[in-house]
């Protein structure tokens, strides 16, 4: 009997071991900014190796206030441009736009990646800072694009909402860069529903951003609450126009869950990739990974001619692939920004993403590519 209803994402829990990390927020009552969410802060840098983490109700959030604090630390005017990527999820450029600054669209490479050489043709004098988007989790041309950076002077963002547990020879991909960025939306390596983590390494930007999260208020309610000299627990100072982006502590729960399985579980996504590779490599081509990257291989994804017809082949036999991602160029809201980007452009209509996630067995890969390998 075939599989049906193979959906490209499917988010897993350890339910039990989540309940009981949920159960212990409601217990306390501290269901918002709470003793769970500093833990899971704290569990993320011994994790990941960053100097500083916190936890976000999303990687936009951490995204919007990753270029907030850069322009406030370093005084941008409104004439900044950041150099970006189209083939991302749109909420990374949009992050861009909430700052009210520039995207400046680079094309991207055989990783889908930023192109270093395309990088270089588009720097200008107004450009500040790079977004550097890990394609599925992907290391892409990082290095080049670093050395660009600090040659031109530019901040450098890491998007990583793809990249949680990915490794770049042998240590945490982004380990000392300027800002990384993280998602653990549903759909992601580590799903809690949704959330994110703002990393970074410069205490600065780190004491700015845990202002801008929480309102611009200079101390959170469980740091006046938990402090020993709470005396005047409810003073407090607002020093900057901030947002309602705390994470709360019932996601925090679960997340703590996740990550204790994070590296077990995406090596486990890696055993799937190396399956569809075994069975496909030969008469497909995939997007592929440096070989100093080790990724959570979040995607896995095919370039394909005539790719409405594969998909609608799949979905006839309950396969449902996803498409990542259709060039940000071709929305309206960056109409304003259009620049050529002609591998963006192909790779937004050939590209096709296969299932992978943690509820997938061998033989629902086998099946998949079955069908593919029918009709090619």
């Amino acid at each position: 009997m075939s599989p049906t209803n193979i959906n490209v994402f499917r988010p897993y829990y350890r339910i039990d071991e989540c309940l009981k990390n949920i159960g212990e927020c409601l217990e306390n009552g501290w269901t918002a900014v709470g003793n769970k969410t500093i833990e899971f802060e704290d569990k993320w840098r011994s994790y990941s190796g960053h100097r500083y983490a916190h936890f976000l109700n999303s990687c936009t959030a951490a995204l919007h206030l990753a270029i907030k604090a850069l322009a406030i630390k370093h005084s941008w005017g409104a004439e900044t441009e950041i150099l970006s990527t189209p083939i991302t999820f749109t909420s990374t450029n949009h992050a861009i736009l909430y700052n009210g600054f520039k995207p400046i669209f680079v094309d991207v490479d055989q990783y889908g990646c930023l192109d270093p050489e395309d990088l270089k043709r588009k720097i200008n004098k107004n450009c500040k800072a790079i977004v550097f988007v890990s394609f599925g989790g992907s290391s892409g041309q990082f290095r080049q694009v670093k050395a660009l950076a600090k040659e031109y002077g530019l901040k450098l963002i890491l998007d990583n909402a793809h990249a949680a547990g990915s490794r770049l020879d042998n240590e945490t991909f982004g380990l000392n860069e300027d800002v990384v960025c993280y998602s653990f939306h549903a759909t992601k390596n580590l799903p809690i529903g949704t959330g994110g983590m703002f990393c970074t390494h410069d205490e600065e930007l780190n004491i700015l951003v845990k202002k801008l999260a929480w309102l611009g208020i200079d101390k959170d309610t469980w740091s006046r609450s938990s402090s020993p000299q709470n005396t005047y627990a409810w003073e407090y100072n607002i020093e900057h126009i901030g947002y309602n982006y705390a994470g709360n502590a019932l996601m925090a729960a679960i997340g703590l869950v996740g990550l204790k399985y994070l590296d077990e579980d995406n090596a486990y996504r890696r055993q799937l990739v190396e399956t569809y590779r075994r069975r496909l490599a030969d008469n497909f081509t995939f997007v592929p990974v440096p070989d100093n990257c080790l990724s959570s291989r979040h995607l896995v994804c095919l370039l394909v001619k005539k790719r409405e017809r594969l998909i609608e082949a799949l979905q006839a036999r309950g396969v449902n692939p996803g498409v990542h991602y259709k060039s940000c160029l071709e929305f309206g809201v960056f109409k304003d920004f259009i620049t050529p980007c002609p591998n963006a452009e192909i790779m937004s209509n050939e590209v096709m993403t296969l299932p992978l996630h943690l509820q997938l067995k061998e033989q629902d890969i086998n099946y998949i590519s079955d069908i593919l390998l029918d009709i090619i």
